[in-house]
């Protein structure tokens, strides 16, 4: 028993949740346990229910002869629980798992109070991320927006935890120092202890965080993880044996769109175990599959790979769900003869950079490519940006908002935010006179391709420069 129950059997008692039910034969306490890290009902879950007042009889109270103090029940599949044969009297109510423990959290405790055959609901929930994290790593932060990565390392076989077994978490900062931006490798290490779990705090990545763990004489696992901003996230993994057999388990997945709807076709991959699967009505299932935490990545035509990391253990049904983004920009259908020209080397650098940055790409084919007037014009279809004229570009990064009617308009010339402006850049050389220079260096005959990112954080790197807010970047046909 915890010291958080000896505290409230000693007398903590500080609200009551009533209810005032018909009366029925029975006293029942009900209601359901959530999981607010995973939003998801908690299953498993062992509720407990703890007298800390005199028990009260039809005749009065402190009248019945000593009924139990302690009762217990555990939530289903859906997170429910009813837990019935309460005497009346006040009570304390909490919850105990793994999920917990995991966390380093105590029970999470409410009051009630029973009287003569009533009944009440009281629900149950392990606290928010950002509650969570500032309990576990404390108030002290490096950067706002840190979050908490914690789970359990098991031996995939079942035999156990494995303490020594090392976690890290990896991301890129972008740090600012002597007016310049540089990129910045963040890693942040964990150990797992005696008792299976593993910590890692202040992780501050906007983008999902790559984690590996490993242990001498397993099999390593790496993924990618999304970490909420000062919220946390719970990840067990369990690690398979160097030397991996082929297995008995079975993983059943889904892959839709973000509308939710099922994938028409694609493919499922698990690339350490050299296994593909079709993906049909986004449907896939694998077979054979040993025990152990796998990266299960979803690819169809038109779409950017995505992958999750999957539990796949004895005794239990292993499913994986893969959402993939809207179709990615493609390119016109073109016929190749001959060596590979200039312009397939700019399209390839471009499909390559988005990989590593956030932005906007208009490619031969694209509607707003083919049917503007001038470069800037492209950028209609761009989020962030809004076209002004030929000379002027409003960006979110550059830090415009829109004026309203009975404010002044803004003058022309180069969108300009404090000392910064938006970069321009012509096949790959900056453009020193902004969009009015390049009105009169290209013509739109002339443009291959079009990148433009809203702020320079998204922008690729070696286009960071501490005067920008965002870019611009045209390309010419070879």
């Amino acid at each position: 028993m915890s010291r958080t129950w000896l505290l409230l059997i000693g007398g903590l008692f500080i609200s009551t949740v009533r209810a005032q039910n018909p009366p029925g034969p029975l006293r029942v306490v009900r209601g359901v346990v959530f999981d607010s890290i995973k939003g998801a009902a908690l299953a498993g879950a062992v509720v407990q229910v703890v007298r800390v007042g005199p028990a009260e009889s039809a005749q009065g109270p402190g009248r019945e002869d000593a009924p139990a103090r302690v009762f217990a029940g555990t939530t289903d599949t859906s997170g429910r629980f009813r837990i019935q044969g309460l005497p009346a009297g006040q009570f304390a109510i909490g919850f105990q798992h793994e999920a917990l423990n995991a966390l380093r959290l105590e029970s999470p405790l409410r009051a009630f109070e029973l009287r003569n055959d009533t009944s009440v609901t009281v629900n149950l929930a392990i606290p928010p991320g950002p509650v969570v994290r500032s309990q576990v790593c404390g108030d002290s932060v490096r950067l706002i927006g840190e979050g908490l990565l914690v789970g359990y390392v098991f031996d995939a076989r079942g035999e156990g935890l494995l303490p020594g077994a090392v976690v890290r978490a990896r991301w890129l900062e972008f740090a600012l120092e002597h007016n310049n931006y540089h990129a910045v490798t963040r890693v942040v290490t964990s150990v797992v202890g005696d008792d299976g779990r593993y910590l890692a705090c202040g992780l501050t990545s906007d983008e999902a965080i790559a984690v590996e763990v490993t242990m001498p004489g397993r099999r390593a696992v790496a993924g990618r993880i999304s970490v909420p901003v000062s919220g946390a996230v719970r990840q067990d993994f369990w690690l398979a044996d160097t030397v991996v057999v082929p297995g008995t388990l079975r993983l059943a997945g889904r892959v839709v769109l973000p509308s939710g709807a099922g994938l028409a076709s694609g493919q499922a991959e698990i690339a350490a175990l050299s296994l593909s699967v079709p993906v049909v009505k986004g449907e896939f299932t694998f077979t054979g599959i040993p025990p152990g935490t796998w990266l299960v990545e979803a690819r169809a035509i038109g779409h950017e790979p995505r992958s999750v990391l999957v539990g796949v253990r004895e005794r239990e049904v292993s499913t994986a769900r893969i959402t993939l983004d809207d179709r990615v920009q493609q390119l016109a259908v073109v016929s190749v003869v001959g060596r590979r020209g200039g312009d397939t080397k700019i399209l390839s650098a471009i499909t390559g950079r988005r990989s590593t940055s956030i932005g906007s790409a208009f490619l031969p084919g694209n509607e707003w490519l083919e049917s503007a007037y001038d470069p800037a014009d492209v950028v209609r279809g761009a989020p962030g940006f809004r076209y002004v004229n030929p000379e002027v570009l409003l960006s979110s990064g550059c830090g415009f908002r829109y004026p309203s009617p009975d404010e002044p308009r803004l003058a022309l010339g180069p969108v300009r935010a404090r000392t910064r402006t938006l970069a321009v850049y012509l096949d790959g050389l900056r453009v020193i006179g902004g969009l009015s220079e390049l009105r009169t260096a290209v013509t739109m005959r002339d443009v291959l391709a079009v990148e433009a990112y809203q702020d320079v954080m998204s922008a690729p790197l070696e286009w960071r420069t501490n005067d920008a807010c965002a870019v611009l970047a045209i390309w010419t046909k070879r």
